[in-house]
């Protein structure tokens, strides 16, 4: 019983850290928007394969992009589509990223990598 209790405790103690709270405190006063990136295309053949364990951390602050991917897949096209225009830019997915846009809101995002992947997102 006790063991049942301490790993209980454990999660619960990991689900409830401060950096999870930080984040969802953010969220809800305005700071950074969490962004659901989903890949759309892969350059892999046309027979069914496993889910990929990729994921991409994506979140806008009103002014910059951050990004982070649990695997590497090289140097990535990033294009930004809005109604002001649609802006390129290029980023690498080895380590954690900014990419500075300015403010923009309504737009659509678009991650080409050097592995061949497509993954799209969208900004509030």
């Amino acid at each position: 019983m006790k063991k049942y209790l301490l790993t209980f405790g454990l999660i619960l103690s990991v689900a409830i850290s401060p950096e999870f709270i930080a984040l969802a405190d953010s969220e809800q006063s305005g700071g950074p928007q969490m962004i659901a990136v989903g890949q759309t295309t892969s350059n892999r053949d046309s027979r069914p394969k496993a889910p990929s364990r990729q994921s991409i951390y994506c979140y806008y602050d009103g002014s910059s992009l951050y990004f982070s991917f649990a695997y590497s897949e090289g140097d990535c096209d990033l294009t930004v589509s809005s109604a002001s225009g649609i802006q390129f830019y290029t980023f690498s997915s080895d380590a954690p990223e900014s990419v500075f846009i300015g403010a923009v809101s309504g737009a659509s995002i678009t991650i080409l990598t050097e592995a061949g992947n497509t993954y799209v997102g969208e900004i509030e």
